[in-house]
This record gives structure tokens, C-alpha cells and sequence, in this order.
């Protein structure tokens, strides 16, 4: 008897590892290029980066959506 199906489950599990590990990294390269990209050699002259907006906008839609639901209960 052999462990055939066992370094087979081994194999894929670390090629699954390896492939989410590539597309993590691809991902946070294009997004900070972006934001290189958008913001310009001196963050300076931006009033706000990308990062920057989306963590006011995440409290804030979810302080809306709190507020709206409140508003409807009778």
C-alpha cells in the first residue's frame, strides 16, 4: 500500500498555497502602483489617498446604514 493519495492531497494543498500566495502579491503590487500611480511622486499634493478614503468611507456607511435601520423601527 502506498501514501499515493496522501502526497497528492499534499501537493495540491501547498500548489493551492503557493497560487493564493501569487495572486496576494500581484493584487498589493497593482494596488500600491495605483496608488504610486495616483498620488504622483510627492504624497504631499494629494489631499487624500486611496487607503485613506476608504477608511472614512467604511465607518461612515456603516454609521448610515445603522442610522437608516433605526429610523424604521416602530
Amino acid at each position: 500500500m502506498s501514501n499515493l493519495p496522501l502526497q497528492y492531497a499534499r501537493n495540491g494543498a501547498l500548489a493551492s498555497l503557493g497560487l493564493y500566495f501569487i495572486a496576494v502579491m500581484v493584487l498589493l503590487t497593482v494596488s500600491f502602483g495605483y496608488e504610486r500611480g495616483r498620488v504622483g511622486a510627492s504624497p504631499v499634493d494629494a489631499s487624500m489617498t486611496f487607503y485613506q478614503s476608504l477608511s472614512q468611507a467604511i465607518p461612515a456607511a456603516l454609521a448610515s446604514r445603522k442610522n437608516s435601520s433605526a429610523g424604521h423601527q416602530g
